[in-house]
């Protein structure tokens, strides 16, 4: 866990070294908004997807509708 916790703080800390000053927008803040909101787009649809998975199979599986806090979940989840 420790490695990869210093790999992602050299990456946050390095990615910004990484981008040319000319790829960013100017000083108008929503244009800043909107570049960051393009980068954002993928991570956030992936946890979107991941979380309408893991919701849909729990209200399809009777043993997964009470959550694991009151019974034994299934494997799957």
């Amino acid at each position: 866990m420790v490695p990869a916790a210093l790999i992602t703080l050299a990456l946050l800390c390095g990615g910004s070294l990484a981008v040319p000053l000319a790829a960013l927008p100017g000083d108008d803040s929503g244009a800043r908004l909107v570049w960051a909101l393009q980068w954002a787009l993928l991570p956030s649809l992936t946890l979107m997807i991941a979380i309408m998975r893991v919701a849909n199979f729990r209200f399809a599986s009777p043993e997964d509708i009470d959550g694991s806090g009151l019974t034994s979940g299934t494997p799957a989840i």
